[in-house]
């Protein structure tokens, strides 16, 4: 195997109590900025104060935009799109998880392009101008804070495309594990599935990648069935906190992934569940990931299994091949539904096969199947979302 790849993440991370340098930061980007953030609680545990304070103490001219929904629609995003044009911002700071860093990062691709943003997340326009991202990240789950990619509804059309380019990575981050202590539970355990769906995407790979990255992708597992459940039980663990926090960043900043390029197929069946039924994302996958699993058994993935068992959960060598598979999925659902106390199935969160057939037809839109692991045809899509009832 020969491995070739380039590596560049332009992301300057401050990681702790270091706030203080905000103004500093973004002062480097220009002077007119749009404050992007949703909800109240930045409001209620003194963080927008905090930022609004750096901002004036650093005359900067800010307009707030706070319209994000979780699943982000394209509409709200346009609405910010043209208060940027309207305002000739230079740059955007966002205040939040997922949601809130993917508007951002769509917005700030898009505002130099009449149309509708879906022109340019559809893939039917290219853009070659981005404004620069400053993010504050407020949750540990999508890895939005550090990686070039954005996910973006249209509710009409019941689509979730991702966009995403080199110059979408954040120019700044920050990163301070004591503003998560306030993200509920179950919150926080839809973030552990995203985290542990991310790795999985990359770990269960058709291509043969470097040792290396297979074993800092096995260290950030242990690290999400260590302290992914201390997070939920013990939201003030600094410790905890931290350690989920800095591993959503590494799950999907590239380093990863970057040695063995490959389309993934479980988080595209979350995304449709998600577009038809707004269901949280790390919810979604939380439902398909053991299914999605057991569908991808083959004498490719075994020996993946044994390494994951082996490696992450401690499990006993001496289990045959097929013993270490069912384990390894045993594991992975304790801790999404007895651990973490997600719901395990759809019929629990009241959606039916209604939408399935609409569902596998866009996946396999393009090609007749869906890629990933292993190609995905669309009987394979119905029987997992099935078995997911």
């Amino acid at each position: 195997m020969k491995t070739s790849f380039i590596y560049n993440i332009p992301t300057k991370v401050y990681f702790g109590d270091m706030l203080q340098y905000l103004g500093r930061e973004i002062k480097q980007y220009g002077h007119h900025i749009l404050l992007i953030y949703d909800g109240d609680y930045i409001k209620s545990n003194g963080l927008y104060q905090y930022v609004i304070e750096e901002l004036d103490a650093n005359h900067l001219e800010w307009i707030e935009f706070r319209k994000v929904r979780p699943n982000p629609r394209h509409t709200d995003v346009n609405e910010a799109i043209q208060l940027c044009r309207t305002h000739h911002m230079d740059a955007i700071l966002a205040i939040g998880g997922g949601s809130v860093i993917d508007s951002a990062k769509v917005i700030a691709a898009c505002c130099a392009y009449d149309g509708d943003c879906w022109d340019i997340v559809s893939g039917k326009v290219d853009f070659d101008h981005t404004l620069p991202v400053i993010a504050i990240s407020t949750i540990s789950a999508t890895g939005s804070e550090m990686d070039n990619a954005a996910v973006i509804t249209h509710e009409t059309y019941h689509e979730k495309n991702v966009l995403a380019k080199t110059s979408m990575y954040p120019v700044v981050t920050f990163l301070n594990p004591a503003l998560t202590y306030t993200v509920s539970p179950y919150q926080t355990a839809c973030g552990v599935a995203d985290i542990l769906a991310h790795v999985l995407e990359e770990y269960f790979t058709p291509i043969q990648g470097l040792y290396m990255i297979d074993t800092i992708m096995e260290g950030l597992m242990r690290t999400i069935f260590k302290y992914g459940p201390i997070a939920f039980k013990y939201p003030t663990d600094y410790e905890a906190r931290a350690n989920i926090m800095w591993a959503s960043s590494w799950a999907i900043n590239g380093f990863v992934s970057f040695d063995r390029p490959h389309a993934w197929s479980m988080h595209p069946l979350g995304h449709q569940l998600s577009a038809y039924y707004d269901m949280t994302h790390g919810l979604s996958l939380a439902v398909i990931m053991p299914r999605w699993l057991r569908h991808i058994q083959d004498e490719k993935s075994l020996p993946l299994f044994r390494s994951l068992g082996v490696h992450v959960l401690m499990l006993d060598e001496s289990l045959s091949d097929l013993e270490m598979a069912d384990e390894v999925i045993k594991a992975i659902e304790d801790l999404l539904y007895h651990q973490l106390e997600l719901k395990s199935n759809l019929t629990e969160l009241h959606i039916s096969s209604e939408h399935f057939e609409d569902m596998a037809n866009k996946l396999c839109a393009e090609h007749g199947y869906h890629d990933g692991f292993r190609p995905l045809y669309k009987d394979d899509i119905l029987s997992i979302y099935q078995q997911c009832l």
